[in-house]
């Protein structure tokens, strides 16, 4: 099995997307599963085709560093607030929280 060091899988992710978040993402998290990885996208509103490409484009940089034979699975899921328990879409690796 891969290395399921979360710690380590959320410093590839977090370099990945560093500067390649769309303003209209409002969450982003993953969570590992034997060989695969779950990727969680939550925003309020559906993302256009750009915006889209920039989370492939960080989920390639990070397919790029793994030696390993891992399947993604991006989740593009939309709300108008994110959820209390956030548990379920395992670890954070972005939030955005608007003050009211």
């Amino acid at each position: 099995m891969m290395n399921s060091n979360n710690a380590y899988f959320c410093r590839l992710f977090q370099r990945a997307f560093l500067f390649n978040i769309p303003k209209t993402v409002d969450f982003i998290s993953f969570k590992i599963t034997e060989n695969i990885i779950d990727l969680f996208i939550i925003s309020k509103k559906q993302l256009s085709d750009q915006e889209c490409e920039y989370i492939y484009s960080a989920i390639s940089e990070v397919e790029g560093d793994i030696v390993e034979c891992i399947i993604f699975n991006t989740h593009f899921l939309i709300m108008d607030n994110l959820p209390k328990n956030l548990e379920q879409f395992g670890e954070a690796l972005f939030a955005f929280i608007e003050q009211a």
